[in-house]
């Protein structure tokens, strides 16, 4: 009998624990409204029954539809907004502020209770500034506002470019623009139109670029106009050092000051060197002339001062030679003077005339100029407690630093070790205790 009913059916028939609602769906036949149905059940139907019954959600919303639609996925329309209940899902319950902005004279009877969020029906909206316009209620639930306050559409007296920038309006080519007028655009269009400076510049440019700052481009030096703000006309100085040859075609005309385009120039002593246009107008000159850049035989140090050259290090120095630097690089490098000494310096200090420190006694060679070995008599004075790791070994005789000493009757003061040099003794024992001390007294 049962396989008589499956076949006669064809899956129409519900098979009780088998093919009914109840079995195959029970998620859904939850939601069966057994007061609506009477006597119906969810086991005496299929999940492809195309039956209007009655449902109820788990909200407790009350709607009719066919068994093989809520098998499709369709579920309650309140809850998906699909049909309106009022104090729900309709406009004034869930976006008071909108319905705030119903215009109700226009919209002929409808209220925003009819209606949900996202309903896609095109009304009539008015802001608090009083502007009408008409949207659909989902592009307002969007966040679509008042489309003039906005500046998305042109309301003369209101977001019109001539109201709200009168200064950029000055500015419209009414000649070129073929009868638009700033009183047809909002500052936030990005139309492109023509302008004109009071220096009788035109050009073409986006509206809104305007109304974020951008003004005459010849005026801020971002295009050139031969005869106004080009290279040969604001700095013919510069210009006279342009290196037509290795420019390629480009000229001083084509440019300007404030470029950051690196060029070609040649000075008037024949050097050719590149760089950008600005950082010539930064008062930057011919490199050669100043001493950064050298040419090897002419402005290089072991030309220019071979004296100095004579002493350059070159084991240290690796294979930096003098001929690859000018005589005023402000490189550190090392140097060996005639006795052997071996020390770093500023190749600029050099050409000034700065020897080597060893020399001129400002740094002490171990075993030749240093304390211990001029004066290993006052060794027995250096006060080691007080003057911490500073050692004799460690200055010159004749260094200005000042350090502590201590007397064989344990008198201790502190003085410079040229005073010591030049013979000065302990100041108690010699019967002039320092100025302090005697104040103390």
């Amino acid at each position: 009998m049962r396989e008589t009913l499956s076949v006669g059916c064809k899956g129409k028939c519900a098979i009780p624990g088998e093919t009914n609602l109840k079995t195959l769906r029970p998620e859904i036949a939850t939601e069966w409204d057994y007061e609506k149905n009477g006597d119906l059940r969810p086991e005496d139907f299929t999940v492809a029954s195309n039956k209007h019954m009655w449902w109820k959600c788990n909200l407790g919303h009350s709607w009719r539809t066919a068994i093989s639609e809520r098998n499709r996925g369709r579920g309650c329309p309140y809850c998906k907004g699909s049909k309106v209940l009022i104090g729900f899902n309709d406009l004034s319950t869930t976006r008071p502020q909108l319905a705030a902005e119903w215009d109700y004279e226009k919209n002929d009877g409808l209220r925003p209770e009819q209606f949900s969020a996202g309903s896609d029906k095109k009304i009539w909206w008015r802001c608090k500034l009083g502007h009408s316009w008409s949207a659909s209620i989902g592009d307002r639930s969007k966040e679509g506002g008042c489309p003039y306050c906005k500046g998305q559409k042109v309301l003369i007296d209101f977001n019109d470019l001539n109201t709200t920038h009168p200064h950029l309006a000055a500015e419209w080519d009414y000649e070129k623009n073929d009868g638009l007028r700033p009183e047809q655009v909002t500052a936030g269009s990005n139309k492109k139109v023509w302008w004109r400076c009071k220096l009788e510049h035109s050009w073409h440019a986006v509206i809104n670029s305007r109304s974020s700052g951008r003004g005459c481009p010849y005026c801020k030096n971002r295009k050139v106009m031969p005869g106004f703000n080009d290279l040969s006309t604001t700095h013919p100085r510069l210009a006279a050092a342009w290196d037509y040859e290795k420019n390629d075609g480009l000229s001083p005309e084509q440019i300007t000051f404030g470029s950051n385009k690196k060029v070609w120039w040649k000075c008037e002593h024949g050097h050719s060197w590149r760089t950008t246009i600005n950082h010539r107008g930064a008062g930057h000159n011919c490199p050669y002339c100043v001493g950064k850049l050298v040419i090897p035989g002419k402005t290089d140090l072991k030309t220019i001062r071979p004296e100095i050259a004579v002493e350059w290090d070159y084991e240290k120095n690796d294979s930096f030679r003098p001929e690859h630097v000018s005589p005023r690089s402000n490189k550190s490098v090392w140097w060996r003077c005639k006795y052997g000494h071996s020390y770093k310096s500023v190749i600029n200090s050099r050409y000034d005339d700065c020897g080597c420190p060893y020399c001129a006694g400002k740094r002490s060679v171990i075993g030749e100029t240093d304390l211990a070995t001029v004066h290993p008599e006052l060794l027995k004075e250096w006060d080691y407690e007080k003057n911490g790791t500073k050692k004799p070994e460690a200055y010159n005789a004749s260094s200005n630093k000042k350090v502590w000493w201590k007397c064989e009757n344990g008198h201790s003061w502190k003085t410079s070790i040229c005073d010591r040099h030049i013979g000065n003794k302990c100041p108690y024992c010699s019967g002039r205790p320092p100025m302090r001390t005697r104040l103390v007294m």
